[in-house]
């Protein structure tokens, strides 16, 4: 049976968190397919799908499991299904699919003994990037693997994170350190599979560009749908905005560029504008301009902590490091207990 005809007049229930893509996605999937999303259990309900991300039905059973249960044992036929056949029957690579050729980031930082925040900083100096990331975790190639297990080992015989990522960088620099093939292939534009009416207005479309850009399977729709926005309303900044980081992060660094620019003519102190082009910039190694929109961004925004780390990152690439710790002790004292604290401490050298 197609998927299209599989939930058609069916109803469906998600109970548990999902491991690979938020719930309001997964309902939307129903209901695009032609069936419901009920909020409870009833004895009409045709599935009820377990999410599997941190789900222990040995341990304890969710309400909406035992009240399926007793109406299964009362004559009831609602189908109980794991997220993974779920993913299935839509189409969707589950998390042991992903697993059997990529790396999952908790199962490295659980064997490597290296946290989320020193992977982050790793990614942000480009020495390491994302392959893939889920509703529950982020995966890397065997590329990157290769390069967080020599971290590891090096942060076992004592050497500061910092002085590690310095050291990756410049082989980066130098053509010394592979770490993946260049992704080449750009994104294109393409015509939803769905139909729509004349009358959906930006909004909607915008809406509907931000829910499936969570699906990476559905990155080339979410373009669309964006694209579409902008066919009706041009001067809209925020979708202006998801599409360069869309693009951005698709490889297509100058379109998202230009992108960024068009929203900063059209709104000034577009701030997400600035702290975007300040990224590009420091990819580019151009940091003299990256400084520019990183300073511009908490200029219009005091508060956006995101900056002042990134401003940080760059004054240290560049060599000014008492400039760096004035924008760590900015950002910590900005955001204290995010998961970068303690790699910001670090570098302030506390103990």
């Amino acid at each position: 049976m197609k998927k299209d005809e599989i939930f058609k007049g069916k109803s469906v229930v998600f109970t548990g968190k999902l491991s690979s893509l938020p719930r309001k996605k997964a309902q939307k999937i129903i209901r695009d397919l032609g069936g419901s999303t009920p909020r409870t259990v009833s004895r009409n309900l045709k599935f009820l799908v377990l999410g599997e991300e941190g789900y222990l039905p040995t341990i304890e059973k969710s309400t909406k499991l035992k009240q399926a249960e007793q109406i299964n044992l009362n004559g009831g036929k609602i189908e109980i299904i794991q997220e993974s056949k779920f993913l299935n029957m839509v189409g969707i690579k589950s998390k042991e699919e992903l697993k059997k050729r990529l790396f999952a980031g908790r199962d490295i930082t659980g064997k490597y003994g290296i946290n989320r925040a020193q992977l982050q900083y790793l990614m942000r100096w480009g020495v390491v990037r994302s392959f893939h990331t889920t509703n529950s975790d982020t995966y890397y190639d065997f590329q990157d693997l290769l390069i967080i297990r020599r971290v590891s080992r090096m942060l076992e015989k004592g050497a500061r994170l910092t002085h590690i990522t310095k050291s990756l960088h410049r082989e980066l620099l130098c053509g010394q350190l592979s770490i993946r093939f260049e992704k080449t292939q750009q994104p294109q534009v393409v015509t939803l599979d769905y139909q729509k009416t004349q009358t959906e207005t930006a909004e909607q479309w915008f809406e509907q560009g931000c829910e499936l850009e969570q699906d990476p399977n559905e990155i080339e729709q979410a373009i669309a749908a964006y694209n579409k926005t902008l066919s009706i309303d041009p001067y809209f900044t925020d979708a202006i905005i998801n599409l360069g980081n869309l693009l951005y992060e698709s490889g297509n660094t100058e379109q998202a560029r230009l992108l960024y620019g068009n929203a900063l003519e059209i709104d000034p102190k577009c701030y997400k504008a600035h702290f975007n082009l300040g990224n590009i910039y420091d990819d580019l190694q151009d940091y003299q301009n990256a400084l520019k929109h990183f300073k511009k961004t908490f200029e219009i925004n005091l508060d956006y902590a995101d900056a002042y780390f990134n401003m940080a990152i760059v004054y240290e690439k560049i060599g000014l490091i008492n400039l760096a710790k004035k924008h760590w002790k900015i950002y910590l004292k900005l955001d204290p207990h995010s998961e970068w604290a303690e790699l910001v401490m670090e570098h302030l050298n506390y103990e």
